[in-house]
């Protein structure tokens, strides 16, 4: 599966990756900073977060509104 992202976008994911260390111990970079990169430096979810991101932006639209539950 291609995906394209914009010019910029690209390398500065590039860069960022580039600037990770690996753990000393293990000698692997750590799974939660490459999906920190993915995430905040070139915007790319997965979509089972979907459910997570509507709820939060119906929270933020509906501050005084009672949380929705887990079902809705």
């Amino acid at each position: 599966m291609a995906a394209y992202i914009d010019d910029v976008s690209y390398n500065n994911l590039v860069e960022f990756l580039s600037l990770l260390k690996p753990d000393p111990r293990t000698g692997r970079i750590d799974r939660d900073e490459i999906i920190l990169a993915l995430g905040e430096r070139a915007d790319i979810w997965p979509r089972g977060i979907i459910p997570d991101v509507a709820r939060a932006w119906w929270h933020a639209c509906n501050p005084h509104s009672p949380p929705m539950s887990e079902a809705e």
